[in-house]
């Protein structure tokens, strides 16, 4: 949206639409019934209406998979219909109030944002935008790890869910079938220990976007791989797996992690490329270090990838 008046009506008139189902043409002016209907909506001749088939999140659901464990570290579960975006909102919130233990659910981001502040749309009711408060007392060398923890922990969560050969691309994308089904972003809070932490996770669970030419690998979601997929089913296995995934962490740093990484790695053993560094990089992939960092074996010996956008060479 170009401001934040109109981004301010969008997500009332979302609100609205949500809580009457539909809304009649007449009360939506043409700039934004063409929103409503670029994220997901349904248009008829008569009104503007939520699709049938949309199975909402639902706290009741979501709460009654939960493990004695998540519940405990669980402080504040929230489902929202529209919203900027997940981070941003919880970022905010985070400088009056502790956000440890927050989960914050939204049906619909306008403002959505991936790696390098790249914009990621999805359909309304269709996929798993969330983002999850964490303080985390690990040392502070093991911070860069975090991304490739919460990919293994996804993977966990997925495969629970029914997915087969989940993998994890360096450092925060998943794959399913050489396509991306999602993708993961950290933000760092506070660089103290206890170190606090922004985790948001993006899933494309009943839908994935159409392919665009800004897209470098296809887009896939659960619903390709796994019958009839439930959103609130995923979220329940996800704050699961993430809890129990967090109190190893916490005793026993990334060791334990590696190997289910490396186990699940989208492009091991295959040449690729690492973009967005002083230079380009192409070699080898070898997997990862016990920092996390992405090892590739080039004409000039290894090297040690820290930052970069990384995608398979093409001959």
């Amino acid at each position: 949206m170009s401001s934040s008046t109109s981004n301010d009506e969008l997500h009332d008139l979302i609100r609205r639409l949500v809580a009457r189902r539909s809304l009649p043409v007449q009360a939506v002016n043409a700039q934004l019934a063409a929103e409503l209907i670029e994220y997901g909506f349904t248009a008829e001749p008569e009104s503007i209406r939520v699709p049938e088939d949309v199975k909402p999140l639902d706290q009741g659901q979501i709460e009654s998979q939960l493990t004695p464990s998540t519940h405990a570290w669980l402080q504040r579960l929230e489902i929202v219909p529209s919203i900027d975006s997940t981070n941003t909102t919880l970022f905010e919130r985070a400088q009056h109030e502790s956000i440890h233990g927050h989960v914050l659910l939204a049906e619909l981001q306008t403002q959505g944002r991936g790696r390098r502040g790249r914009r990621w749309i999805s359909p309304y009711g269709r996929n798993v935008m969330v983002s999850i408060g964490l303080d985390l007392d690990v040392p502070m060398t093991q911070i860069g790890t975090i991304s490739l923890m919460v990919g293994v922990v996804v993977a966990l969560a997925l495969e629970a869910a029914g997915a087969k050969s989940v993998q994890v691309k360096w450092p925060n994308d998943i794959y399913i079938n050489g396509c991306k089904l999602g993708g993961i972003l950290i933000d760092l809070l506070q660089a103290t220990q206890p170190a606090q932490l922004l985790v948001g996770i993006g899933l494309n669970i009943e839908r994935a976007p159409e392919q665009s030419p800004a897209m470098s690998v296809p887009a896939i979601s659960l619903g390709h791989v796994v019958t009839e997929p439930s959103r609130n089913k995923v979220v329940g296995l996800l704050l699961n797996e993430l809890v129990a995934g967090l109190e190893r962490f916490s005793r026993l740093g990334f060791a334990p992690f590696r190997s289910a990484w490396l186990q699940r790695d989208a492009f091991a053993g295959q040449m690729v490329r690492v973009q967005g560094l002083k230079e380009d990089i192409e070699g080898r992939n070898r997997g990862i270090d016990q920092t996390g960092a992405l090892c590739i074996e080039t004409q000039a010996g290894m090297k040690r990838i820290i930052g970069g956008d990384v995608s398979l060479r093409t001959l």
